[in-house]
């Protein structure tokens, strides 16, 4: 059946170290703050952080506290702060959210500019090689796939139910909006949006594939 409880494994560290998640965080200030500076001191960057990290905060909590998402022990550095929901969750909401639309409008927006492109092109592939192809080329040299991954083992990272109705509900509604809004858009902002959504695809993908 379609809405049967299938799960999506994720056996890599970014679902306990916060610590990572709290560099992923800065990086996604710092590249507010970048183009803040270099571009007539727009906000728009700001604006996406801040809506995107307060929609995943709803997310974050109506999945964990539903069941929908589990996680293991987190870690920060170190120090255990599972319980502590007040920085857990904005933490995965910036690193999980935010961060991946503040990269997609930041790369999109200067890849969709002819003179930016070949240089934020290069620098979008070296962070993917550099983050994900490199790690995995190393975890497979050793010894690591997916047929090691004992998916009920209760130490699993992270596991996520793919098919629950609150999820396709929600997936639905966003994207029914998105839909309606680049269409309604002038030209020049829908193609900053389709720039936006290539980029965080992009960078999704990989992500996915790499944890």
């Amino acid at each position: 059946m379609l809405f049967e409880n299938i799960f999506m494994i994720r056996g890599g560290f970014f679902g306990y170290d916060f610590g990572f998640k709290l560099i992923v965080s800065i990086i996604a200030i710092l590249a507010c703050f970048y183009d803040w500076k270099t571009n007539d001191k727009r906000l728009d960057y700001f604006w996406v952080f801040l809506i995107g990290t307060l929609l995943f905060v709803i997310v974050e909590v109506l999945m964990q506290f539903s069941g929908i998402r589990a996680l293991r022990e987190k870690y920060l550095f170190g120090l255990n702060i599972t319980i502590w929901y007040w920085l857990t969750i904005p933490l995965q909401a910036i690193s999980e959210g935010a961060f991946i639309a503040v990269i997609g409008v930041f790369f999109g927006d200067r890849i969709m500019n002819e003179e930016t492109r070949k240089k934020w092109i290069v620098v979008l592939i070296l962070g993917i090689v550099l983050r994900f192809i490199i790690p995995t080329i190393v975890l497979v040299s050793m010894g690591f796939n997916y047929a090691n991954v004992n998916v009920g083992d209760p130490n699993i990272p992270s596991r996520r139910n793919i098919f629950a109705i609150g999820t396709l509900i929600t997936l639905s509604i966003f994207g029914t909006i998105a839909i309606l809004w680049l269409i309604r858009t002038d030209s020049e902002t829908r193609k900053r949006g389709l720039f936006l959504i290539l980029v965080a695809l992009i960078v999704s993908i990989f992500w996915t594939l790499g944890e």
